[in-house]
C-alpha cells in the first residue's frame, strides 16, 4: 500500500492495538504519524490516550451492545 503511486491518507484499524503495530511499522518506514499519514482505531482501549501520538479511536461499547441486542431478541422495545 505504501509502494502505490497514490499513497493513502489513512489507515482504519480493527482494534487500537493493531494501531500501535501500524505506527511502529510507519515510523521504521520513516513517515510521521499524524504528519504524514492519519490513523483511526475501533475500541477506544484506556491506553489510546497515553500513547505518542494519542490514537483516534471509535468507542466500541461491546457490554452495552450485548445488552441491547438481548433486549432486542426478546421483543422488548429499548
Amino acid at each position: 500500500m505504501l509502494h502505490n503511486k497514490i499513497k493513502p491518507d489513512v489507515i482504519f484499524c480493527a482494534n487500537d492495538t493493531s494501531v500501535l503495530s501500524v505506527i511502529i511499522y510507519l515510523r521504521q518506514k520513516g513517515l510521521k504519524v499524524p504528519d504524514n499519514i492519519l490513523i483511526v482505531g475501533f475500541s477506544n482501549e484506556p491506553f489510546s490516550e497515553v500513547v505518542t501520538p494519542s490514537i483516534s479511536t471509535i468507542r466500541q461499547p461491546g457490554f452495552e451492545m450485548g445488552k441491547k441486542r438481548q433486549i432486542c431478541s426478546s421483543g422488548k422495545s429499548i
